[in-house]
């Protein structure tokens, strides 16, 4: 177990500053494993006598929504639009217009990282119900002249901590996620740059070099670990996965049987 007493555990930072703005820094490594083999404990112990300090009150959270992905059909791709997204426990919703564009910052062999820089235009917004969701699908179909459908859903279970690294105090997540959709499951460990605890200017010239350092170090920890062969780095995301495991799609928004 972690000893919650451990110097090297840190307060929860007053102050976070984000350096990017409007995109993110990840890397993500396909678990291939019964989920809950490789527990949150054998992940922690890595970084136990490490570069990084774990984050009090952010060094164990855990969290389940349910995803339903829409997109539209433009020179034969499909292009995803909108996420609505719902959290059971909360009962709450939210409509997420999400269209990024995802590029390795740099790729790797072997056992290195895979890290990808994602540029994304996002809308956030809450709603109170899924009819409302849906309701502003529609006007954005007739404003885009597409014909939006729906494409497929994901649950979640996402169970996380956060680590610092400790001579930049730079805070990263690591997160197990695993993800059901029609009787099939993606399980992955996702690592991403989140904020610096110090002041700093909004952007620090050659930050992303020192992001992808850190990915690496940690990634580097996890492959090399006793429980690294049960990962393998990759850049699927959520949405290709969600495509993959689709049969027929036609663009009245049905699935249909090979």
């Amino acid at each position: 177990m972690i000893d919650k007493n451990d110097n090297r555990i840190l307060n929860k930072p007053k102050k976070r500053i984000k350096e990017i703005l409007g995109y993110e820094i990840e890397l993500k490594l396909n678990y291939f494993g019964k989920f809950g083999e490789v527990s949150f404990s054998d992940i922690k112990h890595i970084f136990a006598d490490s570069n990084f300090a774990f984050v009090d009150e952010l060094d164990d959270l855990s969290s389940i929504f349910n995803f339903d992905y829409y997109g539209y059909w433009k020179s034969n791709n499909l292009i995803r639009l909108f996420v609505l997204i719902y959290h059971p426990s909360t009962n709450k919703f939210w409509l997420r217009r999400k269209e990024d564009y995802s590029s390795p910052i740099a790729v790797y062999t072997g056992k290195l990282a895979h890290i990808a820089r994602k540029e994304e235009t996002i809308i956030f917004q809450k709603i109170y119900n899924e009819k409302a969701g849906l309701e502003i699908i529609k006007k954005e179909e007739k404003r885009l002249g597409y014909k939006i459908v729906f494409v497929g859903s994901i649950v979640r279970q996402k169970r996380y901590f956060m680590v610092e690294k400790k001579d930049t105090t730079r805070t990263y997540s690591v997160a197990l996620d695993r993800c059901r959709s029609r009787g099939r499951t993606l399980n992955q460990l996702e690592i991403e740059y989140k904020w610096i605890r110090e002041k700093s200017r909004q952007y620090t010239k050659g930050v992303e070099n020192i992001i992808n350092k850190d990915l690496k170090e940690i990634q580097k920890m996890l492959l090399n670990s006793k429980i690294g062969g049960k990962f393998v780095p990759t850049y699927l995301t959520k949405w290709e996965w969600l495509l993959s495991l689709r049969n027929k799609f036609n663009n009245n928004g049905k699935y249909e049987k090979n």
